[in-house]
């Protein structure tokens, strides 16, 4: 067993190295497809922490009535905390939110001048509430609605924001579903591609196939060393995309995290680095040797 396979390695090996510009091709191939797939991968990465960042960033504020007292703000407070929809609900009195406003708005005379002017704060207190997922805040806003204490409530920001939130959530569910459309197309047009580099392989090598039945070669002694043509195919591709990946992750990184800071592709890469480096080795690897076995068998017969 280990003479066969050291020698169906070794005629794969020389098929490799004898067709050099057809191996270059299908490196070049192969490096191409499994970029896409990396693009794919990486762009998941980035649609799910940007996604993750905005979820961050949407939430539902309720503005009391100024004589509401703070025991009943209290009270809701506690209700909400209850709903199994609802991640987190933080108290904001009147006070803080006025200390707020001032840190906020402290390099604008005009404003801080007329808010030394005022003998009572114009602020209200209220509740920030943020839900486990964007689609719950409708049902938030409604239970808030439909409570006893809507009577201390002066305003729900959600059916101010509503239009906002329901259309952010239909970009969600739109991407995830066109992101998959995309990963089986592209995967599609990688595996045919693929298909008829490893067919050119194995045409260029039509007249020593022949003499390798004319001499009783068996099958798997004729298509094996194929396979791993294509195995050897899917390494060095995976070598070339690897390094790509690297360059391409550094260079864009530093822009994307300009625009959103919680997004920081290049320590993802390097937190991930030998995960990716064997997935691309794995990915290669099966996609050429698995094209060459099909190849081999739909049009050799063997």
């Amino acid at each position: 067993m280990f003479i066969f396979l050291s020698r169906v390695i070794k005629y794969g090996w020389q098929n490799f190295w004898r067709n050099k510009w057809v191996s270059c091709v299908a490196i070049i191939i192969l490096t191409f497809t499994l970029l896409i797939f990396s693009l794919i991968y990486f762009s998941s990465v980035f649609s799910n922490q940007t996604l993750t960042f905005l979820k961050n960033k949407i939430d539902i504020s309720v503005y009391f009535k100024k004589d509401t007292p703070e025991e009943e703000i209290l009270k809701i407070k506690e209700s909400l905390e209850t709903l199994s929809e609802v991640k987190e609900v933080k108290y904001i009195s009147a006070a803080q939110a006025l200390l707020s406003f001032k840190e906020k708005h402290k390099e604008n005379k005009t404003i801080m001048a007329a808010l030394a002017e005022l003998k009572d704060n114009p602020l209200k207190p209220s509740l920030e509430i943020k839900a486990k997922d964007p689609k719950y805040y409708s049902e938030i806003a409604s239970s808030l609605k439909n409570k006893e204490f809507n009577k201390y409530i002066d305003k729900i920001t959600y059916f101010q924001n509503k239009l906002v939130i329901e259309r952010f959530i239909k970009i969600i569910n739109f991407s995830k579903k066109i992101g998959f459309l995309c990963a089986f197309i592209l995967l599609f047009i990688a595996c045919a591609v693929t298909f008829n580099t490893i067919l050119l392989v194995i045409y260029s090598a039509r007249e020593e196939i022949a003499t390798m039945r004319l001499v009783g070669a068996s099958n798997s002694f004729i298509s094996y060393p194929f396979i791993f043509t294509g195995a050897f195919y899917g390494f060095f591709a995976s070598l070339v995309a690897f390094l790509f990946d690297f360059l391409l992750i550094q260079l864009v990184s530093s822009y994307v995290f300009y625009f959103i800071p919680s997004v920081d592709l290049s320590q993802f890469f390097l937190d991930h680095l030998l995960l990716i480096f064997l997935s691309l080795i794995a990915g290669g690897v099966f996609l050429g040797s698995f094209s060459s076995y099909l190849a081999t068998k739909r049009y050799l017969n063997v």
